[in-house]
């Protein structure tokens, strides 16, 4: 009778095994006492390995950015990261949920590719307002495949949620809250932003943006 598979088994590389019983490999690391897993999606020593790589490095910037966020030292882009990861992890959002916020987080850093590398400081009103009306007039410069030109412009609604990401994720950033204080004035930052949405749309944006009147969702 032959003995029972292994489920687990190790590999030469460190943090990489291999499900004995589906042949694939997966990541494994242990960060602040947590095991964090990472499915590879191959079957195929050589490439596991590259992969093994590459989530290595996401783990070791989402846990710099962690520390960066903690102490008080953050840009606007390890709190994005943060929120992501937290995003991605949260067990009370459902997947459609999660596409949402990941879509208009990436939708940010597109539009806004400065973004990350400010301080939460420089993060003020005018550079919100400024960005959003860029937002919805230019877009992402998405371009359809096979079209010859990029689509210009952006639905209300998108710049709403964009706007919404931002305020997750600074309503979810102690560190933030506390080197921009007050000052921003976020429904006011509304009202201004409804110079180019429906009068409707300003008051709900008015409103969506109170971040010390909205709980995180």
């Amino acid at each position: 009778m032959s003995k029972k598979t292994t489920v687990w088994q190790r590999t030469s590389v460190q943090n990489l095994l291999r499900h004995g019983r589906s042949g694939r490999y997966f990541g494994r690391w242990t960060v602040a006492g947590k095991q964090i897993w990472r499915k590879l999606d191959t079957n195929v020593f050589t490439v596991a390995k590259l992969r093994l790589n590459d989530e290595a490095a996401k783990i070791e910037r989402r846990r710099a950015c962690g520390t960066a966020v903690s102490s008080g030292n953050g840009t606007v882009g390890d709190f994005m990261e943060v929120y992501e990861d937290r995003t991605r992890k949260d067990p009370d959002l459902k997947p459609s949920s999660i596409l949402a916020r990941l879509v208009a987080l990436k939708k940010i850093r597109k539009t806004w590719p400065e973004l990350a590398r400010l301080k939460a400081s420089a993060v003020t009103e005018d550079a919100v307002v400024g960005w959003a009306t860029r937002f919805k007039a230019n877009g992402t410069a998405f371009s359809p495949p096979g079209a010859k030109t990029v689509i210009r412009g952006n639905s209300a609604t998108s710049v709403n949620r964009a706007i919404d990401t931002l305020r997750r994720i600074k309503h979810g950033s102690v560190g933030w809250s506390q080197e921009t204080g007050s000052s921003m004035d976020w429904r006011r930052m509304g009202f201004r932003l409804g110079n180019f949405l429906s009068n409707e749309q300003g008051e709900n944006l008015a409103e969506l943006v109170q971040f010390n009147q909205l709980e995180s969702r």
